[in-house]
């Protein structure tokens, strides 16, 4: 099992992150220097777009995460498999 901040840096103010989560706990694709950027690093491993639908799903609206939790967040890669 490896946590997000094996896969994705994580750090406010990163204009370069591929979405961010504002200060209300909402993800947006619109930079702000107080947001929380997230940047998938393995691509290779988790598609940008698919972590923004699960964090966006993942967070309880107005209750304040921070960097640190969101370093935390433990993930397995599950790798497809078809039945034979």
């Amino acid at each position: 099992m490896a946590t997000l901040q094996e896969w994705a840096e994580i750090k406010r103010d990163f204009k370069i992150a591929d979405f961010w989560i504002t200060l209300d706990n909402e993800t947006t694709e619109a930079y702000h220097p107080k947001h929380i950027g997230i940047k998938v690093t393995k691509t290779d491993k988790l598609v940008p777009k698919f972590l923004y639908y699960a964090i966006t799903n993942a967070l309880t609206p107005g209750l304040p995460i921070t960097v640190r939790e969101l370093q935390q967040i433990e993930m397995t890669l599950m790798e497809p498999r078809i039945p034979r």
